[in-house]
């Protein structure tokens, strides 16, 4: 009974988001305009595989060099590692978190993770950024002009019999994290195999763990690269918002949407893979990334 309500609830929430998205559509023209964009991005890489790299630790461990010719997502800060960055020539750019979206470019330390975002672009390449629209009038305001960038809507829920394809041009499921939008993206542009690397998942204690004063602190090895101090101190404003529970409560919805995306690829004919050295990140088949790149793979 109680999956019954749920589901019910469910596909009211569906329902309600997809008759705000059409009115959106039709009365904001502006609005209109940037996602129709996305079409261009649709099934451009159809058949194809890619690569999915988030900014776990493990990545020190690996050869990123083998992704030269790879079709690879980034996403977030991985900027930050410029040795990380560089081997894995990204094609796109993923960036959701809203605590991106809330810079204050009268502080330095704001300015500096702007500038960090104007590295995105590398040497001749110029990744497609793909970003949550709830972030659009932030970038804008960024002086980020020269960033090839996208814009999504992320405003369904991912139930396990989630049947709507999923398109960029449309409303695409809501992401709890970074790796979600990652992957439907490339289930819209076309791609049938999926492969995550540095998604270790190992953050849970990165949120909330504090000194012998009840400060909360940055651990340093929970992502690929160390922090800056200014993204120290962006860390900490966001986790000092969220109390222990939210933040598990959070986590746990994580996995949750990482098992619907299973069952949503599974009935669609596309293969996803945990190609991660090591990690927290249960819910997909391992692979060992070594051997992705073996002849007649």
């Amino acid at each position: 009974m109680r999956k019954k309500i749920l589901r019910f609830f469910d596909l009211v929430s569906n329902f309600k988001w997809k008759m705000i998205f059409l009115l959106k559509k039709i009365t904001d023209s502006k609005f209109r305009i940037t996602i129709n964009l996305n079409k261009k991005l649709e099934n451009n890489h159809k058949g194809k595989r890619c690569f999915i790299v988030g900014n776990g630790p493990s990545l020190k461990k690996m050869d990123l060099s083998h992704l030269t010719n790879e079709i690879v997502f980034t996403v977030n800060s991985i900027m930050t590692n410029k040795e990380i960055y560089d081997q894995l020539n990204s094609d796109y750019h993923v960036i959701i978190d809203h605590g991106f979206f809330k810079l204050d470019l009268k502080q330095k330390d704001d300015r500096i993770t702007r500038d960090l975002y104007k590295k995105i672009n590398y040497k001749s390449k110029k990744p497609i950024c793909i970003v949550d629209y709830a972030g659009k009038l932030a970038f804008d305001s960024y002086g980020l002009d020269d960033l090839n960038k996208y814009y999504i809507y992320l405003h369904s829920n991912l139930t396990a019999n989630y049947r709507r394809k999923i398109k960029l041009s449309g409303n695409i499921p809501t992401s709890q994290n970074v790796i979600h939008a990652a992957i439907f993206s490339a289930i819209s542009m076309g791609i049938k195999k999926i492969y995550l690397v540095g998604c270790d998942m190992t953050s849970i204690f990165l949120n909330f763990e504090s000194d012998i004063d009840g400060n909360i602190t940055t651990a340093e090895n929970n992502h690929a690269y160390n922090y800056t101090d200014s993204e120290k101190k962006r860390l900490l404003k966001d986790f000092n918002i969220l109390d222990n529970e939210e933040v598990l409560h959070d986590y746990a919805k994580t996995f949750t949407i990482f098992k619907n995306i299973r069952k949503y690829c599974e009935k669609n004919d596309i293969e996803i893979y945990n190609a991660t050295s090591g990690g927290g990140l249960d819910v997909f088949k391992r692979i060992k990334f070594e051997s992705l790149f073996n002849k007649g793979f």
